[in-house]
Formats: structure tokens, sequence, C-alpha cells
């Protein structure tokens, strides 16, 4: 297979605003300092908790999305999926998270 046809992966920091800093995979490069949010915190009104959480398809607010790097709950959808809804919801970026950390 050609190299071009690969993935690339890149490792990538985010930093927390209480000083705390995780590093991890990425399929970027990564982006500028953006407002990290949670998932339930740029859900559309009648989103189910639970699928917002995990960032299921059509759960994400754009108005509440645009420019944030959205932490998406690990779990159940794949991490492209979750990837795709942060991207369709105008965010920047999606962290996925295990449930407890970044707490």
């Amino acid at each position: 297979m050609a190299a071009g046809t690969q993935p690339r992966f890149y490792s990538a920091d985010v930093q927390l605003g209480n000083g705390n800093s995780y590093t991890g995979g990425s399929a970027g490069p990564g982006v500028a300092s953006s407002p990290l949010r949670t998932a339930l915190a740029v859900k559309k009104a009648g989103a189910d908790d639970d699928e917002a959480a995990l960032c299921f398809a059509g759960t994400l607010d754009p108005a509440l999305a645009a420019g944030k790097i959205v932490v998406c709950q690990r779990g159940v959808n794949a991490r492209t999926a979750k990837a795709d809804e942060v991207k369709a919801a105008n965010g920047v970026g999606m962290v996925r998270r295990h449930p407890g950390s970044l707490d």
C-alpha cells in the first residue's frame, strides 16, 4: 500500500483551565487555543442526554458548538462518528474521554 493512503496520526495535548495537561493521539495537527465544552453543554434542546454525551449524530447544537473543542464520552459509537457530529455542529475539535477523566 502506498504511503499516501495511510492515515496520519499526531500527538496532541489538551490543557485545561486548571493547568492539567493530557497527551493523546490526534487525527490532525491540532487547533489553536479554543474553548473546551462537554457535549452535554452544547447539546440540542430535546436531545437525549446519554446520546448527546456520546456525540451521536444530530445531538449537538451548531449555535453552541461553533468554535469549540467538544468533549465526547467514550463508548458505543465510533470515534469517527463522534468527530463527524462535532464537525457537523461547527466544532473545531473533539476530545474523546473515559468516564471520570478530565474532571
